[in-house]
């Protein structure tokens, strides 16, 4: 019984942390160093809230190099907390 609710309090986290993140949409953000023109590359290739911020992702994205990998996990991090 201990391991199911373990199992069932895991999953609830992850299903609330997800919604969260995909509250954190990045056209409403400012995230350093990402204009409207990576903004608007980024959400052609399906990267459009904190959820789906991955550095294998972004760096698929013309026009994202290591920097601004950097800044897009950094910002996707406060929304692990609460900001952003």
């Amino acid at each position: 019984l201990r391991a199911e609710l373990a199992g069932y309090d895991s999953r609830r986290r992850e299903t609330q942390l997800r919604a969260h993140l995909e509250r954190h949409r990045i056209r409403d953000a400012s995230i350093k160093g990402i204009r409207d023109n990576l903004k608007t590359a980024l959400s052609n290739a399906g990267i459009r809230n904190a959820f789906q911020v991955n550095a294998r992702n972004v760096l698929a994205v013309n026009g994202i190099g290591q920097a601004k990998a950097r800044s897009l996990e950094a910002w996707r991090q406060q929304g692990y907390v609460g900001g952003g």
